[in-house]
């Protein structure tokens, strides 16, 4: 599984201890539990403006779904980095352009802060 070989990969002992011990809890620490991951990717190094247009227009689309998307960057510059990761566990060659999660939010959030109707009255 993804998450187990990028932990596996932690160079730093007490970062791969505490992820260890944070999986051992049944905790996703990179993708939150989210049922989908969408990983765009490309061996063109021009593609990286368009893939980071067509991947923002993803989450807005997203968005009117009612589904959460949340970029995770920081697991796609760790998988750039270690290119056997991503060839054996996710069969890409090229290098990762973009990478989000994509799932039903667990919890409602408002865009703009809740306010009563307004009273109109025609004149």
């Amino acid at each position: 599984m993804i998450i187990d070989a990028i932990i596996e990969a932690i160079e730093l002992k007490d970062d791969k201890e505490e992820y260890t011990q944070i999986r051992k809890e049944g905790i996703d620490p990179f993708f939150h539990n989210s049922p989908h991951i969408l990983i765009i990717y490309s061996e063109n190094k021009l593609d990286l403006r368009n893939s980071t247009i067509a991947m923002t227009y993803g989450m807005l689309s997203a968005e009117l779904l009612d589904l959460g998307t949340c970029w995770i960057g920081g697991v796609q510059m760790f998988l750039n980095d270690h290119r056997d990761i991503q060839k054996e566990v996710l069969g890409i060659n090229g290098k990762i352009l973009g990478m989000i999660t994509i799932g039903y939010p667990t919890v409602k959030y408002y865009r703009v802060p809740p306010r009563s109707e307004i009273d109109i009255k025609e004149i």
